[in-house]
């Protein structure tokens, strides 16, 4: 799972990485894409923390 994880980030991340040299500006369908992953890639580590008796924010 975080194998195929890490693919998904790098697959969505590619585009903006490789755009960094244009001038052009960051579209609002990826950021919102990345805002989304983000949101929901820490919603199922908090989960994966309570399942092992851990707390769901770490390092606060």
């Amino acid at each position: 799972m975080p194998f195929v994880l890490t693919l998904f980030v790098i697959a969505v991340a590619g585009p903006a990485l490789a755009a960094a040299g244009t001038r052009h500006p960051p579209s609002e369908p990826l950021f919102f894409t990345e805002l989304m992953l983000l949101m929901l890639v820490g919603r199922l580590l908090g989960e994966a923390m309570l399942r092992i008796k851990q707390p769901a924010v770490i390092g606060s």
